[in-house]
């Protein structure tokens, strides 16, 4: 791994300049000379002075001599003082000096230890440091720049920064790079950079402009790799845009993608949209005989067969613009459980969704092999079409609708979304409303048919038949509520009633000597019969009524026995 170079090679992040320790100012050595010459000075006067006083001469001359050797002391005070004051001076002006040469050297030691703290992070940093000149030309690379993208800092000092970025992130990073050198400041951005093996890097890279300062004098980029970042996040956008079962886009990428669909469609009216709510059939017996591993395994397969019915032209709808490793152009989601359905955009026939869905009802014909087993299954398929004052969640319910009516009538097969199944579901719900209520409003009423026999002619008992008296209406007859009653749950209950009402009747037949008939007949719907608590509710009727058992006959219709044929 290559180095950070040092100041002498031109580390553009030095804190302060070597050799800032300077010498002690020459010229304090004169001060040193001046003193020796004053000395000397003094020494010759007392020489000059002494030989006189030898000599013996008159008294004027002693008296001059006294002045002069006066004259001598006072000069030799003098520079007594004078070469004291310079002495203080130098040694002041040393130690100010030796100071100053201190600061510096501590301040080289500690520019010394910054510069190699900053070696020591860029080597060992995530980050990546870059310097780059105005055109683009990289001045500068941190070591770190080796283990993160693979490449030799020194070989890419000297190239451009732009032949290492993604051509795709091309044109936003230079417009980047202009702007920070033009308008100063920082920014930042997002690119993909090229690693020595070939493959592409994603990096957030900060921006900042220091061309003013003397040690840079160029953009600063500090890049940071957050490749594993957006591929955590990718994944996160797949599973939550995606069924984990079968990996088909979810309800709500189906219905952003119809929502823009029906938005265009508008725009341009000239075709329509379809849209296929299929669901399988029977899906509960291989959850139930098999398993429920072997049932998503059916889920999983009919999503396969589905994908390939629809024709490359149909599969026009993309989920959420996601930036994943692989383009996904699926019409095909999964709705929830056994149900899915089917975004066909360009449709100028109302034939092009229906062959669509004759070629899925084809595909249904080959068995799928789940533990080596042959299982044949078959699929309902509702059909509904785009209009203009039609939202996306209302198309969907029109396919959903359709599809229930294919159910209705028999499975595997189609059905077209049209008016009359709007009506016919609000009739529906507005009974299932209704029938809720009937219950506890006492709108059920007991006719009690004649059993003749046929050879004596005599009556040998009563039939009771359940009628609904529903007020605003009148007299519904038993095939418009006994189903829907048994489809949402209120068979049982509605039964009890029944059961109750006619061992009541019986026991009064019986008491005013009316009664010509040794029994009461009372149907027991399959739903009935399979309750629990059945039993218990025969019993419960019987004590409570005190009618006797054998005047009682439960009469069990076809579609009950063939639930279970060994009953």
């Amino acid at each position: 791994m290559s180095t950070v170079p040092g100041p002498s090679s031109g580390s553009p992040f030095r804190d302060a300049p070597s050799g800032a320790v300077r010498r002690p100012i020459k010229g304090s050595k004169l001060n040193i000379i001046g003193i020796g010459v004053l000395t000397l000075t003094a020494g010759v006067i007392f020489t000059v002075l002494h030989l006189l006083d030898q000599s013996d001469k008159n008294r004027t001359t002693q008296v001059a001599v006294l002045q002069v050797e006066a004259l001598s002391r006072i000069v030799l005070v003098t520079a007594a003082l004078f070469s004291t004051t310079m002495l203080l001076i130098y040694f002041r002006r040393f130690n100010i000096q030796r100071h100053r040469a201190n600061v510096a050297l501590e301040e080289c030691t500690v520019a010394r230890k910054n510069e190699d703290r900053f070696r020591a992070l860029t080597e060992n940093s995530a980050d990546v440091v870059m310097i780059a000149e105005a055109p683009g030309e990289i001045a500068y690379l941190s070591p770190s720049v080796g283990p993160v993208l693979g490449w030799n800092d020194r070989a890419a000092v000297g190239t451009s920064l732009f032949n290492w970025i993604h051509s795709d992130d091309l044109e936003q990073a230079r417009a980047a790079l202009v702007a920070s050198a033009v308008r100063g400041g920082s920014s930042t951005i997002e690119f993909r950079l090229r690693h020595s093996d070939g493959g592409w890097r994603d990096f957030e890279c900060v921006i900042r402009n220091l061309m003013h300062d003397p040690n840079i004098r160029g953009l600063v980029l500090n890049a940071r790799d957050i490749t594993h970042d957006k591929q955590a996040q990718a994944t996160r956008d797949y599973s939550a845009a995606h069924d984990l079962l079968t990996k088909l886009p979810n309800r709500a990428v189906f219905i952003h993608r119809l929502e823009k669909v029906i938005e265009r469609k508008k725009r341009h009216p000239s075709t329509k949209a379809a849209v296929l709510f299929l669901d399988l059939d029977d899906l509960k017996m291989v959850n139930d005989g098999m398993g429920h591993d072997a049932g998503d395994y059916l889920i999983n397969e009919f999503g396969k067969r589905m994908r390939a019915c629809v024709r490359e032209e149909d599969t026009m709808a993309r989920p959420l613009n996601l930036r994943i490793s692989e383009a996904y152009s699926e019409t095909v989601a999964r709705f929830g459980g056994d149900e899915f359905i089917i975004l066909l955009e360009e449709v100028n026939d109302p034939s092009d969704a229906i062959r669509v869905a004759q070629r899925i009802q084809a595909a249904m014909a080959e068995p799928f092999v789940i533990h080596g087993q042959d299982v044949f299954k078959g699929v309902s398929i509702g059909i509904a079409f785009t209009s203009d004052h039609v939202d996306a969640r209302t198309i969907i319910a029109n396919a959903d609708t359709a599809m229930y009516r294919a159910k209705t009538n028999g499975k595997c097969r189609y059905e077209v979304f049209d008016g009359d199944m709007h009506a016919q579901i609000a009739r529906r719900l507005d009974l299932e409303k209704a029938l809720r209520g009937a219950l506890e409003a006492k709108e059920f009423r007991l006719q009690y048919q004649p059993i003749v026999s046929l050879a004596t002619g005599a009556v040998s008992g009563f039939e009771a038949l359940v009628r609904w008296e529903r007020p605003g209406v009148g007299l519904v007859p038993p095939d418009e509520f006994i189903r829907v009653a048994e489809e949402i749950g209120l068979i049982v209950p509605l039964g009890q009633w029944v059961l109750m009402e006619a061992c009541r009747q019986a026991v009064k037949w019986e008491k005013d000597g009316s009664g010509p008939g040794p029994y009461v007949g009372v149907n027991v719907s399959a739903r009935q019969f399979a309750y629990p608590a059945f039993v218990d509710q025969v019993k419960d009727a019987l004590r409570a009524t005190g009618l006797n058992p054998h005047r009682l006959k439960l009469e069990l219709t076809e579609s009950t026995a063939m639930v279970d044929p060994e009953i």
